[in-house]
Formats: C-alpha cells, structure tokens, sequence
C-alpha cells in the first residue's frame, strides 16, 4: 500500500507515494490475482484433508475363489447332517426285520439276501440264494408289523423280534427273528444289525462223486481243497462244504469221460448230504466205441499168438497190471491148449462175425483201485485146419479137417495211463466141437 507521510497528511499536503515500494507491491498483488484466477478454473475449493482408503483385507482377486470354498464348506455341512441322518434310520432293527420279511414273502430274493448276516462262504452267492428258492411263490404283505421279543439266550447286542403281518390268503401271520449286529459298519461308521443266517444255512454239507470227476455247485467248481480224506474212499470222493443256504441246490459233475450229469437237490439240516451214483452217470460214446474196437483187436492178437503157439510175452501188454498174472493162465488154458491138443494140431484158425456191445455205459469204478473199467460181451464166429493124432498111437492124420463154432464171452477193461487194458475175461474160448 502507499505510504503517507502523516506529517505532510496533516498540514493538507499531498501524499507522498514510494514508486518503487508501490511497484512491488503490485506485482504481488498481481501475482496473488493469477494465483486466485488459477483456483477459480476448478471451482472455489475448500482445503480438505485427504480421505484414507479401505483396503479389503485379502486380495479382490480371490473374491470368488473364497465363495467357492465357502458354498463347498456348506455342502460338506449339509451332506454329513444327511449322512448322520440316513445313517441312523436305516440302524433301525425293527424296521430291517419288516423289511425282510416282505421280501421272503414278496420273492424279492435281491433285497432279502443283503438283510442277512452272511458269513463268508464260496458257495453263499447271491445267485445260490435265488436258486435256493427257486419254487418259492410270492404273496403281498400288508398290516405288517414288529415288536421286541423275550429271548433266554442272545449274543451281546442282538435282538430278538416278532413281525406280525397278513397276506390275502391269511389274516395273521407271525415270524420270530434274530436280528445281529453285522461285523461290517454301515456306509463305514453306523452299526447296522442283519438277519441271522442260522434259518437259511446247512452246515457242513456232504456230496460225494466217483473218483475222477469234477463236482460243481450252482456253476462253482468244488475245489481239492474241499475233499475230506476222512471220508473218501478209493472208488468215490467225499466234498464237505462248510456253508451252503438250504433250499434247491444244482449238482453237476463232468469228466473226460463222462456226459455231463446235473440234478437238483433239496438241501437241508437234516437232509445235508447227497451221493452221485456211479450207475446214474453215462459214458461217453468215444469211450465206449475206444473200448468195442479194443476187444475185438485184442481178440484176434488172441487167436494169432495162440494158433503160432506162442508165449504168453506176446500178448502181455494186453492185460492190466492187477490181472498180468491171472490173465497168462487163462491164454494157455482157453486159447493155446484148444488149438494145440494132444488130439487136435491147428495149422489154420481165424474168427469171423465179431461182434461187440457194452454191457452198461455207466460209470464203474474199481473200489480197489479207482480205475474206471468197462465190460464188453463179445461174439463171434470161428473156423480152421487141423491134423487129427490118435490118442491110442503116436501117429497123425495127414488128411486136415474142418472145423467151425461160434462162441460169447465177456472182456472187461480198465482205463490206465490213457489206455484201454483188460481186467477180466469169462467165457471167452477158442474151442471147436
């Protein structure tokens, strides 16, 4: 601002003004108007202190990766209030003991046999369990109904039930039932209790086969394993089988030599043990034909050795090795001392019209030894030459007669080392009358 001078001011003077002073502070002055004239561009402004900005404590990146978790951590919660849930109603044992039976009653084999305290057993599939029941009919269940039971005897943890229920064709009917906490835990953490199997299982069942023969039950091969040595004898094979469900069980046995034989038996505890006839399997028709083409081969190496005069030795590897002995004194006395007499001196021989049938295709085992044999009866024509020698001198007819016969017998063979061998010969001779 100017400066006046109050001295000159006073006596009406005019004021002195300082130029330099007033220069100065115009320029101040004019630079504090280019300052306001700066500010008024954005608006007249008031002096403010800057706001401070929240900060999320995690990055927004990972906004949605934390809601994923959070929705899966809310599955987890609901899905283990649903397992807990489901895992307890279905522990219920009353309710498994209705559940049973209506499925016996209903033949819903399915569901029946996943109620029941199986215990471990090759043969408890749940095929054999259908099988079991194969003639059973079903009924419609209604009004059922379960109850707790007295029960003197009980393993720990059992319960004794009785389920009350009507069918169409009966008002009342009542089933008692041991229901059992199963050594398996439900969906891995529940207790879970199970019908007990005592009512459905035969215990230590008994089937025996001829010896050689595979065994199956429902379509399950019977292994080695199972034979009881105890009870086997050398011409039959005894399986005990620890656990089979009682009901309808299928037999079958098969062997190289056999037809397939299947029946159906009805299992049950008092009624656990069942025997294969050897008279009710059939030979097959390649064994039997192996064994007709044997006899009458063997035959005629009879008649060749035995019209040469040979030894025994040539006709040994015929014979069985339980009826070498026997079978050298029946070729000297039936076949060589016929054809080489002390009246009659063969020079020709031969057999015509054989013929050859089984006896019976069943299937025979030796009970001394377990080889299967088969018995032949064979028939056949002979003819031939001989020189006649008098039984009162040492002197023989030159002139050869004729001579013919027909004779049958019987030719039993035994299978040994992939081999047809005789075991026994009846009636068989090479005598001419």
């Amino acid at each position: 601002q100017p400066q006046v001078d109050a001295t000159q001011g006073q006596f009406g003077g005019q004021p002195q003004v300082d130029a330099t002073q007033g220069q100065f502070n115009n320029q101040q002055f004019a630079g504090q108007g280019q300052q306001f004239n700066s500010q008024s561009q954005f608006g007249a402004q008031t002096e403010q202190k800057p706001k401070k900005e929240f900060k999320l404590p995690f990055d927004k990146k990972k906004l949605p990766l934390i809601g994923g978790i959070a929705a899966a951590v809310l599955v987890v919660i609901i899905g283990l209030i649903v397992f807990i849930n489901i895992g307890k109603k279905n522990g219920n044992y009353k309710k498994i003991a209705m559940n049973y039976v209506k499925a016996v009653e209903q033949c819903d084999w399915d569901t029946a046999y996943g109620l029941i305290n199986i215990p471990d057993g090759e043969f408890l599939t749940k095929d054999a369990f259908t099988i079991a029941h194969k003639d059973s009919t079903g009924a419609q269940v209604v009004n059922i109904s379960a109850t707790d039971a007295f029960a003197t005897i009980l393993v720990p943890g059992s319960k004794k039930v009785d389920v009350v229920y009507s069918t169409p064709t009966s008002s009342y009917n009542t089933e008692s039932l041991t229901l059992e906490v199963s050594p398996k835990k439900r969906m891995l953490f529940f207790k879970q209790y199970k019908v007990s199997s005592e009512s459905v299982l035969s215990k230590d069942s008994q089937i025996r086969v001829p010896k050689g023969l595979k065994l199956y039950l429902n379509d399950i091969e019977v292994a080695e394993g199972y034979k009881d040595s105890n009870s086997s004898s050398s011409s039959y094979d005894t399986y005990k089988i620890p656990y089979l469900f009682e009901g309808t069980l299928k037999i079958k046995v098969t062997g190289d030599m056999i037809e397939d034989y299947e029946t159906e038996k009805s299992i049950s505890g008092d009624e656990n043990s069942y025997s294969v006839s050897s008279s009710s399997l059939k030979v097959k028709s390649d064994a039997t034909n192996a064994v007709k083409s044997q006899a009458e081969s063997d035959l005629k190496a009879f008649a060749t050795a035995a019209l040469g005069n040979k030894d025994y030795s040539n006709v040994n590897s015929l014979a069985h090795s339980s009826y070498k002995d026997s079978m050298k004194t029946y070729y000297t006395n039936n076949f060589v001392s016929y054809l080489h007499s002390s009246s009659r001196e063969f020079s020709e021989f031969s057999l015509s019209n054989i013929t050859t049938k089984i006896s019976s295709d069943g299937y025979n085992v030796d009970s001394s030894d377990g080889n299967v044999y088969i018995k032949v009866s064979v028939s056949y024509k002979m003819t031939g030459k001989y020189k006649y020698k008098s039984s009162y001198s040492s002197s023989t007819e030159s002139t050869l007669r004729n001579a013919s016969g027909s004779d049958s017998g019987y030719i039993t063979y035994k299978y040994d080392n992939g081999k047809w061998r005789i075991s026994s010969l009846s009636g068989v001779s090479f005598y001419l009358y």
